[in-house]
């Protein structure tokens, strides 16, 4: 049986493990990766400084700036928590579903891509790819990109046309056939007719927070900083503000079992335990549905991973926890309370449902 397949047959049965050992690994982990970030500290620093860019000219205010951060921050966080604890259960990067046309809902036939090292790539993504076809998409892209090259040797170009040159890698772009089971290559501006470009806003958010967010993502390892670097120049540089589009979504992590082939998707969160009564972790309405009915029409169970945190000023790591969507909406029961506009436009109203902690098994 796979590592990770054990882990969730231990979900279902009530019966996944932890111990105190959990964060001393962290602690460990983060002083392996501090200095390993200390023979480069300076590209690590350069990759922020280009990401800092790209968001800050994609985001309506400070609080959707911060938003974002954390959200990566939970992220790479639980890659590296899973190349320390899952070494041999194999990872696939996720994707994003972005619909052509303003008001659109997010799986209201949307554009999806990948965006990912040439050096990652394999045949699992065809199976991932015949899966999400069942949504349906509008057209699927694989974007490959060359890690070979180092990032200070990539060429600089002003693709949000703010004057301001960023580092973009040599890409290949693949398109799916979704009848075929194939992937056919195809020049990148065929994915960006896809959609329909518009004047970019003259923006810049972010700029007071910068520095502590450079300063708290500076340590990770630099492959997962350039990782998450490249997929945020495809999606908010090329693509962002500049063109018409409905609400995005994504997917945040994908496993893949090495002996059945079963997949499953990951929701990651960073949060800490709500207020109100109940005390537990929350999700908003929209993502809920969005994320039960890619599980319907797909067939692949989504688990919701929260890297818990212990209040939302320090945001000291307390626990990784996870839950099944399908035990996750059994228990948050009708009620809706307003929450937070998280990534969303400042002021927006996100309807959201929480379910409590103790239904929640402690990831180890």
């Amino acid at each position: 049986m796979h590592e990770f397949d054990a882990v969730i047959r231990e979900y279902r049965n009530g019966t996944v493990k932890t111990s105190f050992s959990e964060r001393w690994g962290e602690v460990i982990s983060g002083i392996k990766f501090v200095i390993n970030s200390m023979c480069c500290p300076d590209t690590n620093e350069q990759i922020l400084e280009c990401l800092h860019i790209l968001i800050s000219k994609n985001v309506t205010g400070n609080r959707p700036y911060s938003s974002r951060y954390k959200g990566f921050i939970g992220e790479l966080e639980f890659a590296e928590w899973f190349r320390n604890n899952r070494p041999g259960t194999v990872s696939l990067t996720g994707g994003y579903l972005l619909p052509v046309n303003e008001g659109q809902e997010t799986l209201n036939c949307p554009v999806y891509f990948t965006v990912s090292p040439e050096s990652c790539f394999s045949d699992a993504y065809i199976n991932v790819y015949r899966s999400l076809g069942q949504i349906p998409c509008k057209s699927m892209y694989f974007i490959r990109w060359n890690d070979s090259a180092p990032f200070g040797d990539w060429r600089k170009e002003d693709i949000m046309k703010t004057g301001t040159g960023l580092p973009v890698p040599e890409l290949n772009v693949y398109l799916f056939d979704n009848e075929k089971s194939d992937f056919t290559g195809v020049p990148f501006d065929t994915f960006l007719k896809e959609f329909r470009f518009k004047r970019r806003p003259d923006i810049l958010r972010g700029e007071a927070v910068k520095a502590s967010y450079i300063q708290k993502m500076r340590h990770y390892n630099e492959t997962d900083l350039l990782k998450l670097y490249v997929q945020r120049l495809i999606f908010d540089g090329f693509l962002g503000f500049g063109v018409k589009k409905g609400l995005p979504g994504d997917i945040d992590f994908i496993i893949n079992s090495g002996v059945t082939h079963e997949m499953q998707f990951l929701e990651i969160k960073e949060k800490d335990l709500s207020k109100g009564t109940p005390r537990g972790f929350g999700m908003d309405v929209r993502r809920i549905d969005d994320l039960r009915r890619i599980t319907q029409k797909t067939g692949i169970e989504y688990f919701y991973i929260v890297r818990r945190v212990d209040n939302q000023a320090k945001r000291n790591f307390v626990e990784w926890l996870i839950i099944d969507m399908n035990d996750f909406v059994r228990n948050t029961g009708d009620r809706i309370i307003p929450g937070g506009s998280g990534m969303r436009k400042e002021g927006t109203y996100n309807p959201t449902r929480i379910c409590p902690y103790e239904v929640f098994k402690k990831l180890k």
